[in-house]
Protein backbone atom coordinates (compact mmCIF):
# COMPACT_ATOMS: atom_id res chain seq x y z
CA UNK A 1 0.00 0.00 0.00
CA UNK A 2 1.15 3.31 -0.56
CA UNK A 3 0.30 4.76 2.81
CA UNK A 4 -1.54 3.89 6.18
CA UNK A 5 -5.06 4.79 5.27
CA UNK A 6 -4.78 2.36 1.82
CA UNK A 7 -2.66 -0.23 3.78
CA UNK A 8 -5.98 0.07 6.00
CA UNK A 9 -8.73 -0.36 3.79
CA UNK A 10 -6.62 -3.58 2.02
CA UNK A 11 -6.20 -5.05 5.67
CA UNK A 12 -9.80 -4.81 5.98
CA UNK A 13 -11.65 -8.30 6.43
CA UNK A 14 -8.06 -10.57 6.17
CA UNK A 15 -5.66 -12.17 8.21
CA UNK A 16 -2.07 -12.08 7.47
CA UNK A 17 0.70 -13.89 9.03
CA UNK A 18 3.39 -11.31 8.72
CA UNK A 19 3.59 -7.31 8.20
CA UNK A 20 6.30 -5.40 7.05
CA UNK A 21 5.50 -1.98 7.54
CA UNK A 22 7.66 1.25 6.25
CA UNK A 23 7.98 3.21 9.39
CA UNK A 24 7.73 6.89 7.06
CA UNK A 25 4.52 6.16 5.11
CA UNK A 26 3.39 9.32 3.71
CA UNK A 27 0.70 10.70 5.93
CA UNK A 28 0.16 8.65 8.61
CA UNK A 29 4.01 7.08 9.98
CA UNK A 30 4.23 3.00 9.92
CA UNK A 31 4.66 3.18 13.86
CA UNK A 32 1.17 4.62 14.21
CA UNK A 33 -0.38 1.67 11.94
CA UNK A 34 1.26 -0.50 13.86
CA UNK A 35 0.64 0.70 17.29
CA UNK A 36 -2.95 0.82 16.04
CA UNK A 37 -2.69 -3.21 14.57
CA UNK A 38 -1.07 -3.83 17.95
CA UNK A 39 -4.54 -3.17 20.14
CA UNK A 40 -6.35 -6.07 17.95
CA UNK A 41 -4.02 -8.12 16.61
CA UNK A 42 -0.27 -9.74 17.57
CA UNK A 43 0.80 -10.57 14.08
CA UNK A 44 4.10 -10.19 13.59
CA UNK A 45 5.50 -6.78 12.12
CA UNK A 46 8.65 -6.55 10.73
CA UNK A 47 9.37 -2.84 10.49
CA UNK A 48 11.63 -1.01 7.56
CA UNK A 49 13.23 2.31 8.84
CA UNK A 50 16.28 4.50 6.75
CA UNK A 51 16.38 5.39 10.94
CA UNK A 52 19.37 3.31 12.62
CA UNK A 53 19.70 5.63 15.79
CA UNK A 54 19.75 3.48 19.23
CA UNK A 55 16.40 6.13 20.04
CA UNK A 56 14.43 5.77 16.92
CA UNK A 57 14.64 1.32 16.97
CA UNK A 58 13.45 1.49 20.77
CA UNK A 59 10.52 3.44 19.80
CA UNK A 60 9.68 1.13 17.16
CA UNK A 61 10.24 -1.67 20.20
CA UNK A 62 7.65 0.38 22.22
CA UNK A 63 5.30 1.14 19.63
CA UNK A 64 5.01 -3.15 19.17
CA UNK A 65 7.58 -3.93 16.30
CA UNK A 66 8.84 -7.40 16.56
CA UNK A 67 12.11 -6.83 14.17
CA UNK A 68 13.34 -3.65 12.68
CA UNK A 69 15.26 -3.50 9.44
CA UNK A 70 17.06 -0.84 8.59
CA UNK A 71 16.12 0.04 4.95
CA UNK A 72 18.69 -0.46 2.31
CA UNK A 73 18.36 0.17 -1.85
CA UNK A 74 18.32 -2.90 -2.12
CA UNK A 75 16.89 -5.77 0.71
CA UNK A 76 19.07 -9.41 -0.12
CA UNK A 77 18.31 -12.95 0.78
CA UNK A 78 19.74 -12.44 4.33
CA UNK A 79 16.99 -9.90 4.94
CA UNK A 80 13.82 -12.19 3.47
CA UNK A 81 15.18 -14.86 5.98
CA UNK A 82 14.89 -12.46 8.73
CA UNK A 83 11.25 -12.87 7.85
CA UNK A 84 10.81 -16.67 7.84
CA UNK A 85 12.84 -17.08 10.93
CA UNK A 86 10.46 -14.16 12.57
CA UNK A 87 7.44 -16.35 11.23
CA UNK A 88 8.71 -19.33 12.08
CA UNK A 89 8.72 -18.33 15.94
CA UNK A 90 5.74 -16.48 16.22
CA UNK A 91 3.86 -20.02 14.84
CA UNK A 92 5.64 -21.91 17.27
CA UNK A 93 4.58 -19.34 19.83
CA UNK A 94 1.18 -19.25 18.60
CA UNK A 95 0.80 -23.32 19.05
CA UNK A 96 2.33 -23.18 21.88
CA UNK A 97 -0.19 -21.14 23.52
CA UNK A 98 -3.25 -22.93 22.29
CA UNK A 99 -2.27 -26.02 23.82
Amino acid sequence: AANAAEARRQMKGLTFDLLVVDVMMPGEDGLTLCRELRSRSNVPVIMLTAKDGVDALKHAFEEGVDHAMVARLHLGRGDMGQGQVIFARHRRSEEHTSE
